[in-house]
């Protein structure tokens, strides 16, 4: 889009299909974040002015209202908790189905996460309550966990990751292969999720308590497990991002009876979606 920025601003205006829905949802946005920013900028500087601490306030603080942005910059905030947003839900939304797609092709283990997800309840003595499923039963479903983290694995492929080295000299890595100044790398997360020695022998197979024993948690990251990202720079919000994929699938399987209505066909590429039709009948509790 950087690169051909002319184009990019004529398809955004005249060819994006989708063009009336983000305006529409940019409406709403401006309708109730401007106010808030305007007033914000108003009274920071008045004495017992309470700082807020959320995310729109970080952002402004990030990018001060005497900046630079091309843009007035009311509609610079909202473009970035747009991004924020997109990030965010759309990642999560997109892994909690790659999940129930998984649940649709294997569901002959969908009776034991019913059973894992009882047994919880029951020790927590949630039962009845709001929420039911509250945060420590949520930690508790060791199953759906590994259940998850097996997904994300399979999900694991092809290129990512890549980074660009910044620096103005070459760097040359321990096995001595050179990566130049202003050279990206990417990662090949396809062999990091199908190696037999991090993954096992069984490393082709989806195996959904691959992880149970070994505690390894679905947000616990490190070279087996790079669908976050590493180090310092690892996804922040990969802890609520799985407690989220973990809570819908659980209110999924336990109020509703999932079948396929279609073939299931699992996507092989990372940008590949999941495809089939799914039946849901609610269940008599």
């Amino acid at each position: 889009m950087k690169t051909f920025p002319t184009f990019n601003s004529m398809y955004q205006k005249y060819i994006f299909p989708r063009k009336q829905f983000v305006n529409h949802h940019r409406m709403n946005a401006k309708k109730y974040i401007i106010p808030e920013v305007e007033r914000r900028l108003r009274e920071q500087n008045t004495p017992g002015y309470e700082r807020p601490n959320d995310m729109l306030q970080s952002l402004m603080e990030m990018y001060p209202a005497d900046g630079d942005y091309e843009i007035p910059y009311e509609d610079y905030v909202v473009n970035w908790t747009f991004m924020l947003v997109f990030a965010s839900i759309h990642t999560t939304t997109e892994n909690t189905t790659m999940v129930l797609y998984w649940l649709m092709k294997y569901p002959q283990y969908i009776d034991e996460l019913l059973e894992e997800q009882k047994e919880a309840i029951e020790s927590e003595g949630t039962k009845g309550q709001d929420p039911e499923l509250s945060f420590d039963v949520i930690k508790k479903l060791v199953k759906l966990d590994s259940f998850v983290r097996e997904v994300l694995r399979q999900r694991t492929v092809g290129l990512s990751l890549q980074h660009k080295n910044i620096n103005k000299q070459d760097i040359e890595l321990s096995n001595g292969i050179v990566i130049p100044s202003g050279e990206i790398v990417y990662f090949n997360s396809w062999d990091v999720s199908r190696a037999t020695d991090l993954q096992g022998e069984d490393a082709e197979d989806f195996q959904p308590w691959r992880f149970v024993q070994s505690k390894k948690q679905a947000v616990r990251i490190g070279e087996d497990h790079i669908f976050f990202g590493m180090g310092k720079h690892a996804c922040p919000g990969r802890f609520f991002a799985v407690q989220e994929i973990k809570t819908i699938t659980s209110l999924l399987i336990s109020r509703y009876k999932m079948t396929a209505a279609s073939d299931i066909t699992l996507p092989y590429t990372h940008r590949g979606m999941p495809t089939g039709a799914i039946k849901f009948e609610k269940r008599d509790n």
